[in-house]
C-alpha cells in the first residue's frame, strides 16, 4: 500500500462515489467500511461550520465534556467512584459505581457527551476498544502524561511495530505493569533517564487489555498501533523542553515528528535516542511548526531552548485522507487552556468551552512550510458558554490553526471516525494537585555513610502541580507502608499552611536510624485524611527504603507482594491474617535465559514457615519471561514490633540478589509511662528535654506535649513526635505577651501498634527573651498583674537585682496556697510569667514574691492583689 495512491483514491472516492467507499484508508483498520463510519459520526459530510450548544445543569464534583464516535472508557482510581454519563443535551444515559483501578466502557454513536464523577477519573475516547489502529499516551487524573500511577488500555496490534512502551525520566526509576482486569503483575523493572521498556521487544504485547503502570518516580506509558498522539514532556505536561518518543510506521505509513513552538528564537534538536545521532536541528518562532518525516521505526528525543509541544501525527507528507484522532495541546501543556497552535491535515476539529461567557477566536494561519504565514484568516469569532462547543472541518493540506480564548477551552481533531486519545479534563483546571515521589525524599546523611543510631534529618519536597493554591496541607510520615494491612507507626506530622500553584514546600523531621535499616522504609503521605479536594490524589504517597532498594534492578527484577502490618481480631485477639502470604514475582529482563534460579527465604524474630521449604528451585526463566514463588509465614503474637525476613535469589548466570522486608506485628499492650523527665534551658535559649528510655521491644517513639499552661497542651507544634530517641531540643518557643513565659512539658510513649502510654509527670521551665537587655534592676520589685481583673490568664512581672532563690505563689482570700508558679534559683533580671486560672473560682487572689539573695544580704517579700472575674 502506498500512501500517495491511497490519498488520491480517497479524494476521488469522496468526490465521485459518495455512496460507496470500501478502500483501505491510512490510519484505519484493514477493510473498514469508511462510509458507515462517516454516516455514524457525521464527520466530513460538509465543509460548513456547525455550532451546537448544550444545556448546563448542576453536577457532582468532577466533570468534563468529551467528543467521541464509538467508545467512552472511564478509568477509576478510588473506591466508590460514581460515574454519570450525559448526552450533549444533558440527558442522563448511564450511572455506574466503580471500585479503585477498574474501568467502565460504553459505546455510543458519534457526538458530544458530559461525564460527571464523584471522584476524579480519566477518560479515553474514540475507538480504542471497538477498533485498534490508534495511539495515545496515558494521562493521570490531572491530565499529566508523566506520573507515578497511570491506568490505560492497550489496543489490539496492527502491523509489526505495534507496542506498549514505558518511558523513564529519572535514574533508578522502578516500574510495574499490572493487568487491571485480573490484577496479575505482567512486567517490572528499572529505567534510567531516557530509557524505555518495550513489550514488543520482550516478546509479548498485552493486547485488548486494561493496564496499570506505576513508578517509584514518574513514568509515561504509550499504547501504539498508529500515529495520532502528543508526547508528554519530562516535566509531566505536554509542553516543555525535553521529550522521549516513538514512531512505529504501522501500515507502512510515514510518521511525522511535529514540533510546535510557543516561544521565539527556539532552538530545537531532534536525535535518535537509540544511537544519539542527530536527525535535525532548527530554530522556531512562536506559533511556528516544523515536521520531520519518519519512514522507519524510530526511538527519538526532542530538546528545545524554549517551550514546545511535540506530536507524532499524520502531518508533513499528509494533507488529508488519514483516519486519526488527537487532542490538541495548549501553551500550558494540559490540553485545556487559552492559546493553541494546532497543526493538522484535513480533519474535523471540535473546540469545547469550560467556562461561561468565553470569547473564542479561531484563525487559519497557513501551511507550516510558509512561515511567516502570509495571509491568516479568522474563521470563527464568537462567545461560548460552559459545555458549548464549535466544530469545523480544516482545509485540505498541512495547515496550522490558532485558537485563542479568554477562558479555558480544549480542542480535539479527528478524521473518518477512527483513532483514540485521552480527553483533557476540565476539573483539573479548578483544583490543586499535590504530589511527591521517591526522589523527593532526601536524607541529610548519605545511605552509604549512616549507621544505626545516627540522627537523620529527612526532607520531603511536596509539589503542587495543579492550577489552584492549596491551604492547610497535612503531611504524615510512617515507619513502613500504612496502606498494606493494619497500622504503621506515625513518626512525624505537620500542617503546611500554604503551597501555591506550581510551587513546592518542604516537610522536615528528624529520624534515628534503627537497627537493621536495610529492612525498613519511610513512607510520606500528603493529605492522608482527604481534607483537600484535588484533581489527582493517586500521587500523594512516596516510599523510600533506608538502604538503596535494588529489587527491580536487572537482570532479575523482583516484586514483593506481602502485607506490611498485621491486625488483631477484636474478639479473639488473634493476629490476622496469620499465616500471611509472601509472593516473589521474578522477571528476567535480560535477553538470555536465566538458569538454575533459586529462592531462599530466611525468617527472623517470631516468624516461622507455615508451609513449603525455605529453599524453592524454580529452574530456568526464559529471556523476558517471569516466574513466581509463594510462602506462607506464621507470626508469633508475643513477638510484637517489626519482624524481619529476607529472600536471596540466585541464578547460575545472574548476580545474586537479596530482598529485605519487615512485617509489623501488633499487640494490645501499651508501653509504660516515661520516667524521670528532665527539662533545662540552655545558653542558646533552647529547652532540652530528656527522660529515661523505655525498654519495650516494640517501642516506636514518644509524643512530647507542651504549652504555657498545664492543661491544654496546645503549644504551636504540640505534640512533637520523637522517634528512636529519648531526648529532644525545642528552640525558639514563643514568648506570650512578655519577655518570660513558663512552659509545662509532658511525654507519652507509643509503640508500633499505636498504643499510647499514660502521661509522664510534668516538668516546667521559664523561657526568657533571647533579646532581653543586659540592664540589671536596681531593686526587687513586684508589678501589678495585667490585665486586672482577668479571665482566665494574667501576666505577673517582677524584678530581681541579684542572683536569688525566688518563690512566686498564688493564694486565695483565706490564705491557702493555690499554685506555685516559680520556686527556683534565678539570675538578676526582669521576669514575666502567666497564671491561667482555669479551674479557680471568681474572686480575690493574692500573689506573693519571696526572694533571698545568694549573698544573704537581702530577704524580700512582696504581696499584691488580683481579681478573677468569670
Amino acid at each position: 500500500m502506498y500512501k500517495k495512491l491511497q490519498t488520491l483514491f480517497l479524494f476521488l472516492s469522496v468526490s465521485l462515489m459518495p455512496n460507496v467507499l470500501w478502500a483501505q484508508i491510512a490510519g484505519a483498520p484493514e477493510g473498514a467500511n469508511i462510509l458507515k463510519q462517516l454516516n455514524n459520526t457525521g464527520l466530513m459530510q460538509s465543509n460548513n461550520n456547525r455550532f451546537i450548544a448544550a444545556n448546563q445543569q448542576s453536577v457532582d464534583s468532577f466533570e468534563t465534556t468529551i467528543f467521541t464516535y464509538a467508545d467512552i472508557v472511564i478509568f477509576s482510581y478510588f473506591d466508590d467512584t460514581i460515574i454519570k454519563i450525559y448526552d450533549g443535551s444533558r440527558n442522563l444515559l448511564e450511572i455506574d459505581t466503580l471500585i479503585a483501578d477498574t474501568y467502565h466502557r460504553s459505546t455510543y454513536s458519534g457526538g458530544v457527551y458530559h461525564i460527571v464523577g464523584s471522584k476524579s477519573f480519566t477518560v479515553l475516547i474514540g475507538d480504542p476498544i471497538t477498533n485498534y489502529v490508534n495511539g495515545y499516551f496515558a494521562v493521570d487524573q490531572a491530565g499529566r502524561g508523566v506520573s507515578t500511577k497511570l491506568n490505560t488500555w492497550m489496543m489490539n496490534t496492527y502491523g509489526y511495530s505495534s507496542d506498549f512502551i514505558i518511558f523513564g525520566y529519572e535514574d533508578n526509576t522502578g516500574f510495574t505493569v499490572r493487568n487491571l482486569g485480573t490484577g496479575a503483575l505482567i512486567a517490572a523493572g528499572t529505567l534510567n533517564e531516557g530509557e524505555h521498556y518495550s513489550f514488543a521487544n520482550s516478546g509479548s504485547i498485552p493486547v485488548n487489555t486494561p493496564l496499570q503502570v506505576t513508578g517509584t518516580k514518574p513514568v509515561s506509558a504509550l499504547s501504539y498501533s498508529d500515529q495520532d498522539y502528543y508526547i508528554p514532556s519530562a516535566n509531566g505536561y505536554f509542553t516543555g523542553n525535553l521529550f522521549y518518543g516513538y514512531s512505529g510506521i504501522v501500515g507502512g505509513w510515514a510518521n511525522s515528528i511535529t514540533v510546535v513552538s510557543y516561544s521565539d528564537n527556539n532552538d530545537v534538536v531532534v536525535t535518535r535516542s537509540s544511537t544519539g545521532d542527530t536527525l535535525e536541528t532548527y530554530t522556531l518562532m512562536a506559533g511556528q511548526v516544523h515536521a520531520y518525516n519518519v519512514n522507519d521505526t524510530t526511538w527519538w528525543k526532542v530538546e528545545s531552548s524554549g517551550k514546545v509541544a511535540v506530536a507524532n501525527i499524520p502531518y508533513g507528507v499528509w494533507s488529508g485522507g488519514y483516519a486519526y484522532m488527537a487532542r490538541s495541546i495548549d501553551e500550558t501543556g494540559i490540553g485545556a487552556g487559552k492559546l493553541f497552535y494546532v497543526p493538522t491535515c484535513q480533519s474535523e476539529i471540535h473546540v469545547f468551552s469550560f467556562e461561561q461567557n468565553n470569547p473564542v477566536k479561531i484563525t487559519r494561519l497557513g501551511t507550516y512550510d510558509t512561515y511567516p504565514y502570509p495571509s491568516p484568516t479568522v474563521i470563527y469569532e464568537d462567545t461560548l458558554e460552559a459545555g458549548e462547543f464549535y466544530s469545523f472541518t480544516s482545509d485540505y493540506g498541512s495547515y496550522v490553526y490558532k485558537i485563542e480564548s479568554a477562558g479555558n477551552v480544549s480542542a480535539v481533531q479527528s478524521n473518518y471516525g477512527f483513532g483514540a486519545d485521552f480527553m483533557p479534563l476540565s476539573f483539573a483546571l479548578q483544583l490543586p494537585d499535590l504530589t511527591l515521589s521517591t526522589s523527593d525524599i532526601e536524607f541529610s546523611i548519605p545511605d552509604s555513610v549512616y549507621v544505626p543510631g545516627d540522627l537523620l534529618s529527612v526532607t520531603a519536597t511536596i509539589h503542587n502541580v495543579g492550577s489552584i493554591d492549596a491551604f492547610n496541607v497535612y503531611v504524615e510520615a510512617y515507619d513502613g507502608d500504612p496502606d498494606i494491612g493494619g497500622v504503621a507507626p506515625i513518626i512525624a506530622a505537620r500542617y503546611i499552611p500554604f503551597i501555591g500553584a506550581g510551587n513546592v514546600e518542604v516537610f522536615k523531621f528528624d529520624y534515628t536510624v534503627p537497627n537493621n535499616p536495610e529492612f525498613r522504609s519511610i513512607v510520606i503521605k500528603v493529605d492522608p485524611l482527604n481534607n483537600i479536594t484535588e484533581s489527582n490524589k493517586s500521587n500523594n504517597k512516596a516510599q523510600r527504603f533506608l538502604r538503596p532498594n535494588k529489587d527491580l534492578l536487572p537482570p532479575l527484577s523482583i516484586n514483593v507482594t506481602a502485607i506490611a502490618n498485621l491486625s488483631i481480631d477484636t474478639l479473639t485477639h488473634e493476629l490476622i491474617p496469620n499465616p500471611f502470604v509472601v509472593r516473589y514475582d521474578i522477571f528476567n529482563t535480560g535477553n538470555v535465559t536465566a538458569t538454575d534460579v533459586q529462592v531462599n527465604l530466611e525468617l527472623f524474630n517470631g516468624l516461622t514457615l507455615s508451609s513449603n521449604n525455605p529453599v524453592i528451585n524454580i529452574g530456568n526463566i526464559a529471556a523476558y519471561g517471569n516466574a513466581f514463588v509463594e510462602y506462607e509465614v506464621l507470626a508469633n503474637k508475643d513477638s510484637s514490633g517489626f519482624n524481619l525476613y529476607r529472600a536471596t535469589i540466585t541464578a547460575s548466570n545472574a548476580e545474586t540478589k537479596t530482598v529485605y522486608r519487615a512485617v509489623n506485628v501488633p499487640d494490645l499492650i501499651p508501653p509504660a509511662a516515661p520516667q524521670n523527665l528532665n527539662v533545662i534551658l540552655d545558653s542558646e535559649k533552647c529547652v532540652i528535654l530528656s527522660w529515661q528510655a523505655n525498654t519495650e521491644n516494640d517501642l516506636a517513639g514518644y509524643y512530647v506535649y507542651y504549652s504555657s499552661d498545664s492543661t491544654w497542651w496546645n503549644g504551636e507544634n504540640s505534640p512533637l513526635i520523637v522517634y528512636g530517641n529519648n531526648s529532644v531540643a525545642l528552640c525558639d518557643l514563643p514568648l506570650l505577651n512578655s519577655e518570660n513565659t513558663k512552659y509545662w512539658f509532658m511525654v507519652r510513649a507509643f509503640d508500633t501498634s499505636r498504643n499510647f502510654s499514660e502521661e509522664s509527670k510534668t516538668n516546667t521551665v521559664i523561657v526568657t527573651d533571647v533579646n532581653e537587655t543586659n540592664e540589671i534592676p536596681e531593686q526587687y520589685a513586684l508589678s501589678q498583674n495585667y490585665p486586672n481583673p482577668f479571665n482566665p490568664t494574667s501576666v505577673i512581672k517582677y524584678s530581681i537585682p541579684t542572683s536569688s532563690n525566688v518563690k512566686l505563689a498564688i493564694y486565695n482570700s483565706i490564705g491557702e496556697i493555690v499554685e506555685t508558679l516559680v520556686n527556683q534559683q534565678q539570675s538578676a533580671g526582669v521576669y514575666e510569667i502567666n497564671w491561667t486560672a482555669k479551674d479557680a473560682a471568681s474572686g480575690i487572689y493574692f500573689y506573693v514574691l519571696e526572694a533571698a539573695s545568694n549573698d544573704g544580704k537581702n530577704n524580700v517579700r512582696e504581696i499584691k492583689k488580683m481579681v478573677l472575674l468569670k
